[in-house]
């Protein structure tokens, strides 16, 4: 397969590539949360309940696992790399 080096560099751009996506979900879900908020939104459920705290959870979610492929994709070290070493 590949050699150490190869494949700690396929990750750390995989882990760009990833916290890239879910940086541009979380500014949008932001955006969403926003305008939710100032519109005052409620659900159509029954429940009718406001829509901003629930865009929120998502936003910060997709935010946090941002910043985890950041420090995997800065730092090299992905939780994985040990793995799928098949240098035992």
């Amino acid at each position: 397969l590949l050699p150490s080096g190869a494949r700690r560099a396929a990750m750390c751009a995989c882990d760009a590539i990833a916290c890239a996506i879910f940086a541009m979900i979380a500014h949008g879900v932001w955006r969403r949360a926003y305008d939710a908020y100032d519109f005052r939104e409620y659900s159509t459920s029954p429940l009718d309940y406001l829509l901003a705290p629930s865009y929120a959870i998502v936003a910060l979610g997709a935010s946090l696992i941002a910043l985890r492929l950041g420090a995997a994709a800065l730092t090299a070290r992905h939780p994985k790399a040990g793995l799928l070493s098949l240098d035992h």
